[in-house]
């Protein structure tokens, strides 16, 4: 299944991975291991900065034009890692002292 984050013209995500949350969220309780979701939270982040700030997280080709809507540039890694972060720290204070306060800058993109 390609995820592509594609905005309604209301602002609101449409949430192409449903299916596949779900289907991980089964196999974690049937497991019994624990499971740091994070769609929520992306699409809660890509609706707050919105369908332009959330498409230039995404990598471009060498042409400079849109070219994966699923991997992230630098940027949009280092956004996308603070959303990990938060996540763990919810799910298990005890990594706490593990984690940057505050995330590494991002490196610039390859040209």
């Amino acid at each position: 299944m390609k995820h592509i984050l594609m905005f309604d013209k209301d602002g609101k995500t449409k949430d192409s991975l449903a299916p596949c949350v779900e289907a991980v969220r089964r196999l974690a309780k049937a497991e019994h291991v624990p499971l740091v979701g994070l769609n929520a939270s992306s699409i809660a982040l890509c609706e707050r900065i919105g369908p332009v700030k959330s498409w230039s997280y995404n990598n471009k080709g060498k042409d400079g034009k849109l070219s994966d809507t699923t991997h992230l540039n630098p940027k949009g890694s280092v956004a996308f890692a603070q959303l990990v972060v938060e996540r763990l720290r919810e799910a298990g204070p005890e990594l706490s002292p593990y984690l940057r306060p505050e995330p590494a800058p991002a490196k610039p993109e390859a040209k």
